[in-house]
């Protein structure tokens, strides 16, 4: 018994040490971050010797970046971008979803193939179009054309209506009979069924959006 309890505790040890390991790989990037903004321009790329803490620390550098750029308005714009395309998104992707997994219509396959389809394309492709449309529409260098661009996702209707052919069609009958509209349907039953798929597009999709440095740039 004491062998026993002596190797759970040597894995115990060894299994904390390793995680603690993990823990530090990935905070190190963070650490640099923060060392090198109370550095100069020189002692960022300054390998040998290598200093985490300068001896004069540039604090002056947090006061710049507030005063020379407006950087609070760009925070505020990415803010309410993020918000607004993701908000958008889970609402159109899992609406469109609905239709392409519980409701019948002629095309059906072929219209979700197609829709699906695009995701293949690269958007490297087709942005300079979509430039050109924005400022045809007169809405370049605006948030508007930056959330309608983005408003509707391939991959979200892709992964909403996976998840929505996983529910079972007769709870949607049985709400039919019991005299229910589709968008009851949709608000009252998908809705509260997928929240697990909700929390995963959201997820993808604020992070991709605040990520976006190539689209809010065109």
């Amino acid at each position: 018994m004491k062998t026993i309890s002596f190797r759970r505790n040597v894995n115990k040890v060894l299994l904390y040490a390793f995680l603690a390991l993990v823990v530090l790989v990935t905070i190190l990037p963070f650490i640099w971050m923060i060392s090198a903004s109370i550095k100069s321009d020189r002692e960022v790329f300054q390998l040998t010797p290598y200093v985490l803490v300068p001896e004069n620390p540039r604090w002056s550098n947090y006061v710049k970046i507030w005063t020379k750029i407006p950087f609070a308005v760009f925070i505020r714009n990415t803010i309410v971008l993020t918000a607004a395309v993701t908000i958008l998104q889970l609402f159109t992707s899992s609406f469109a979803a609905y239709a392409f997994a519980k409701l019948d219509f002629a095309g059906k396959k072929q219209l979700f193939l197609a829709y699906i389809s695009t995701i293949a394309m690269p958007w490297q492709v087709y942005m300079v179009p979509q430039f050109l449309m924005m400022r045809k529409m007169g809405l370049n260098d605006t948030l508007l054309a930056m959330v309608v661009l983005q408003a509707f996702s391939a991959f979200g209707v892709f992964l909403m209506r996976q998840f929505y052919m996983g529910i079972p069609d007769s709870l949607c009958e049985a709400a039919r009979i019991d005299g229910m509209s589709e968008f009851n349907i949709y608000s009252r039953i998908m809705l509260p069924l997928s929240k697990p798929a909700l929390a995963t597009l959201t997820i993808f999709t604020f992070v991709a959006t605040w990520n976006d440095y190539l689209g809010p740039t065109i």
